[in-house]
């Protein structure tokens, strides 16, 4: 009898001991958003702008307007904004060997060659995984599966540190049909809607919107997937470092009404979270907020937009 009393008495226990867990979680993920918002406004307030989402300008799009030209390959190789945040995370000597004097920190040119890009001090960088960068509940791998050596990705990819925050790139998502055949240009890249895109570092001035109307950056869920591929220290359109709105908070990897089918992934570009119910998102001007997964459509599109229009979703 007291055995089995004690057994009812730690049934009813447990929910509420993880209950407890999780909201400790997710105030600590909240506290990391935190710090990231801090750090954005610091980058601002020491160079006048944002970091750009992605510190690549090659692509679709390159070149034809909105996107910008002027810098090669070698220049600009997806380094995500989150490494240009180190010197105001207290990250100096991270950001240091990023090594940008050499060049991008990942480029898949010919003409790149090996000797700079897989310097040693940036292959220690991008495996690392900051946990500023990580949510406490979330329970990816630390580093890609294997699965991306049978797909197509270069060694230098799986082997990177997954993160599970994106900056907000926007509205727009690119459309695949039929598979493989894919429309992405300029608006899918430099062009699109949010605080953080290719190329183009944002002024506080062009958030039209209001800093605190607007995303700045939200959760990722299963980075470690290729459905769900995110890696902290790479910038590219939805997908590594990088997420839309075109599809709702929170839809499964793998499915979505707009995705992009690539070797053996499908990606939505959504942002998802570990967290029941919702995920959290930091706003431009630092704020934290816990977005329920029942946000309403229109308002999601709105706070991922700078300025005052409501795109359509592609």
């Amino acid at each position: 009898m007291v055995i089995a009393i004690i057994g009812i008495l730690i049934g009813l226990l447990l929910p509420a001991v993880q209950a407890a867990r999780e909201a400790a979680r997710r105030m600590q993920c909240a506290n990391n958003l935190k710090q990231i918002g801090l750090a954005m406004h610091n980058h601002a307030d020491a160079l006048g702008v944002f970091p750009a989402g992605s510190s690549a300008q090659i692509g679709g799009g390159a070149g034809s307007a909105p996107c910008p030209t002027g810098k090669g390959d070698i220049d600009l190789a997806y380094a995500s904004g989150f490494v240009l945040l180190f010197p105001y995370i207290e990250g100096k000597t991270l950001y240091d060997m990023a090594h940008f004097e050499l060049g991008g920190v990942f480029n898949y040119s010919g003409t790149y060659g090996g000797t700079r890009w897989y310097n040693g001090d940036r292959k220690k960088l991008v495996q690392l995984r900051p946990p500023v960068f990580v949510c406490p509940s979330s329970t990816a791998e630390p580093t890609c599966t294997q699965a991306f050596q049978r797909s197509g990705w270069s060694a230098y990819d799986w082997e990177s540190g997954t993160g599970t925050y994106a900056l907000c790139h926007g509205t727009y998502g690119p459309k695949v049909f039929p598979f493989g055949q894919s429309d992405v240009g300029a608006l899918a890249l430099c062009g699109n809607t949010g605080m953080f895109v290719y190329g183009l570092p944002r002024r506080p001035a062009e958030i039209t919107d209001g800093l605190s109307n607007t995303f700045a950056a939200g959760e990722v869920r299963a980075p470690d997937t290729l459905n769900g591929y995110s890696l902290w220290a790479y910038g590219s359109r939805y997908e590594s470092s990088m997420r839309v709105t075109t599809n709702l908070l929170n839809t499964a990897s793998g499915t979505g009404k707009v995705r992009v089918e690539s070797w053996d992934s499908i990606n939505n570009g959504a942002f998802a979270s570990e967290h029941p119910l919702g995920a959290n998102f930091v706003f431009g001007d630092g704020h934290v907020t816990f977005v329920s997964d029942n946000v309403d459509y229109t308002a999601y599109q709105d706070f991922a937009t700078i300025a005052s229009q409501v795109p359509q979703p592609r």
